[in-house]
């Protein structure tokens, strides 16, 4: 009997020690699985970190579009940054005039994440010329797109030239007369170095029909809050003002006798006449006018018109650009935006920088968010 008791005390410490030893094994498992799961939950949170890292650096650089479109960190450079323990590099990329590409990688604990989005500006400042009403050409080039929302009228015996897309709302209103109109760039990249010409209405293709783009509404009473200086009665000027941001209340009449050098913004309640030189030599300065009536330029017979830098025109009336019967043709770069334009011998060319600085004050400008991706 007491062997047999041994035997019996042996077979259960043997039980028991495979028992604990199956516990073991499990316990062991439950451990490295849970420290498994928390590697996981670490690596995961690391991604996410990451992630709303190169997310804010991303809407950082977005913000800076929005308040310079053409904007670049000095010297070629990323913008960089440190949030919450990581850092984001933020590169820009132009696409085309009127989009760019923002990336934004960030960095957390050795995980990076990558977010891009593609950024263009608002339709109404992505055209040369933007028309609402009527536009015509007589002798003209544009370098830029034109969007024209009711009548396109070429007139003349000079042919008119668009280096870029034409786009319109109604094909019935497009009248040439005693011309024709050439026109580049129109359905893809495979057709820009090819020219369609263009002497008669019907010959417009369907496919260039675009939406009507609205007419912006002018703020005077925000231009108020942010000048320099408010003029209360009409004014003829002959030489620049001191201000770069300046307001009138009336008609204002600019004659320029030798080289009128202004990099600002006029705001004209009114009226405004441009004759003669603006900033010739100049290549970096703006001329932005934005007026509650008419904006006339070169309608001095004879006198002609020399505009350097970049102009931004914009009118709730009309914008007439003429060599007002001088030999030589003018030369203008920036864009216009009108329910009314009328152009003769000259030429435009779509320039986008001239947004740079007044942006904020310009009527509804903005930019839009077209994609955003992350890798």
């Amino acid at each position: 009997m007491h062997i047999t008791f041994l035997k019996e005390d042996g077979s259960a410490l043997l039980t028991v020690l495979a028992f604990m030893l199956v516990l073991t094994i499990i316990g062991t498992a439950f451990i490295g699985n849970s420290l498994t799961e928390a590697k996981i939950a670490v690596s995961q949170m690391h991604n996410v970190q990451a992630y709303y890292i190169a997310e804010a650096g991303l809407e950082i650089g977005i913000a800076a579009l929005r308040c310079d479109f053409g904007f670049a960190p000095p010297n070629g450079s990323p913008l960089t940054g440190v949030l919450n323990g990581g850092t984001y590099t933020v590169t820009f990329d132009n696409i085309s005039d009127v989009k760019r590409k923002v990336l934004s990688t960030a960095t957390y604990n050795n995980v990076e994440a990558i977010v891009v989005a593609e950024v263009e500006l608002a339709p109404l400042y992505q055209d040369a010329l933007t028309v609402f009403e009527k536009l015509e050409l007589e002798g003209i080039t544009i370098n830029g797109n034109i969007h024209v929302n009711d009548r396109l009228y070429v007139k003349g015996n000079k042919e008119s030239t668009i280096n870029g897309r034409l786009s319109y709302t109604d094909r019935q209103r497009i009248n040439i007369q005693n011309s024709y109109l050439k026109v580049q760039k129109i359905v893809d990249k495979e057709q820009e170095d090819s020219f369609l010409l263009f002497t008669d209405a019907g010959q417009i293709p369907q496919a260039w029909q675009a939406t009507e783009i609205p007419i912006p509404a002018i703020d005077f009473e925000n231009f108020t809050e942010h000048s320099d200086i408010v003029y209360d009665k009409a004014y003829f000027w002959s030489e620049p003002p001191d201000e770069n941001k300046v307001l009138f209340r009336d008609n204002l009449h600019i004659d320029a006798e030798d080289n009128f050098i202004f990099d600002g913004m006029i705001i004209v309640d009114g009226y405004v006449h441009l004759d003669g030189t603006f900033n010739e030599g100049y290549a970096n300065h703006s001329l932005i006018i934005v007026a509650k009536d008419s904006i006339v330029i070169g309608d001095s017979f004879g006198k002609g018109i020399n505009v350097g830098g970049k102009v931004f025109l914009c009118s709730e009336k009309d914008i007439k650009i003429t060599s007002g019967g001088a030999l030589s043709s003018w030369d203008l770069t920036g864009i216009i935006i009108a329910p009314d334009v009328a152009l003769d011998n000259g030429s435009f060319t779509y320039d986008t920088s001239v947004l740079d600085e007044y942006s904020q004050y310009l009527p509804e400008y903005g930019i839009i968010v077209s994609r955003w991706s992350k890798y």
